[in-house]
């Protein structure tokens, strides 16, 4: 059996994509693509060697337009076929709009253990500037029901969002936001800074809106860190927050370099120390199915990462959490000088960011790589 790894499998499909996405996805389908794309991807997991398993996540998109049969089924064959540990971590990316009523135990039942919904903030006009298919009250009608079922669930939002030229700029939607999310004691909350990509609606509508400048931008942020610490959760990922107990065992993954395997169209991997990604064509990906795993058709290209390259991508990566990382002469030098400058703390030849470093993240690793 091979070494361990976690699974990544993207589901490209959207009732709508959102104005600001420019992730691979497509707003279509139906029974006949859906159960197209199911089998496809079904093929590449029976193609896989047999590894243990630390960690399956289903992402998009948004996966649970395919119902939940389809994912059940999807998810079977990883048990079937890999060496899931005792307790590996099953989430499931979710839609309050494409999930609800019995679907919540029929998913807990087949073995799925944390949701992730998204929801970007709880204020209406906002949320259709952005293009979601839901309003607030139908996030919190869906959350409180997923809550019956599951007690491990991330919610999503949103910062640094347009608004309202003739309205003004306020924080006060974002406060609400997170006002109602802690009063719900929602075990875990990623909070990612709206960003402009090109080829978006809002990108190509954005002299229609007004949008935070960059000093509101960071007092937002700062904001977050702070209401959230206020409340108890932990600040252990540049972007994520949790209650004791309920940090992502997924993610981290990512951050400290271990392997992962990603399955569909788009899907990054890091896997026998390559790091690759499938082409963004699901006609292509179903077409491909029934090769081999790490056949030419798995990916656009795979690079192998030098000794060099991994090094920086160590801290590059390892500065992303509150664990830090571990240096070694003139950069633990450089990190004597970040942590005396506020960015951070050194603890023995351990360097990590606080708030205010990971908000400058960017600078603090050029410097240190």
């Amino acid at each position: 059996m091979k070494d361990s790894v976690s699974l990544y499998i993207h589901f490209p499909f959207c009732v709508r994509k959102c104005n600001y996405c420019s992730f691979y996805s497509v707003a279509y389908g139906d029974g006949e693509i859906f159960d197209k794309y199911t089998n496809a991807v079904i093929k590449r997991i029976n193609s896989l060697p047999r590894h243990q398993v630390r960690t399956v996540y289903f992402g998009g998109g948004t996966p649970t337009v395919l119902g939940v049969e389809r994912l059940n089924e999807i998810l079977e064959t990883v048990v079937k076929t890999q060496s899931l540990d005792q307790n590996a971590e099953i989430t499931l990316e979710a839609n309050p709009k494409t999930v609800k009523g019995n679907d919540f135990n029929i998913l807990r039942d087949a073995g799925f253990n944390r949701l992730s919904l998204g929801f970007q903030s709880g204020d209406e006009d906002t949320l259709k500037l952005l293009g979601r298919i839901y309003g607030a009250n139908d996030f919190y009608k869906c959350y409180d029901e997923a809550y019956k079922h599951f007690t491990n669930i991330s919610v999503d939002i949103m910062f640094a969002l347009p608004y309202d030229k003739s309205k003004g700029y306020s924080i006060k939607p974002l406060c609400e936001t997170l006002e109602a999310l802690t009063a719900m004691k929602v075990p875990h909350i990623s909070a990612y800074s709206l960003i402009l990509e090109e080829g978006t609606p809002l990108y190509r509508n954005k002299s229609s809106y007004a949008f935070p400048d960059e000093n509101r931008e960071e007092d937002e942020y700062t904001f977050i860190c702070s209401y959230l610490s206020d409340e108890g959760y932990q600040h252990y990922e540049i972007s994520s927050f949790s209650l004791p107990g309920f940090e992502s065992r997924h993610n981290p993954i990512y951050w400290k370099r271990g392997s992962y395997i990603g399955i569909g169209p788009a899907a990054h991997s890091y896997y026998n120390n390559r790091r690759f990604s499938a082409p963004p064509d699901i006609d292509y990906f179903i077409k491909n199915a029934d090769r081999p795993f790490l056949a030419d058709t798995d990916y656009d290209f795979a690079k192998e990462i030098t000794p060099d390259e991994a090094e920086k991508e160590r801290i590059m990566l390892g500065l992303r959490t509150s664990d830090g990382v571990l240096l070694e002469r003139e950069k633990l030098i450089i990190a004597e000088k970040l942590s005396e400058a506020g960015f951070g703390s050194l603890k023995g030849n351990v360097f990590s960011l606080n708030d205010k470093g990971f908000r400058v993240s960017n600078s603090v690793i050029t410097l240190l790589i």
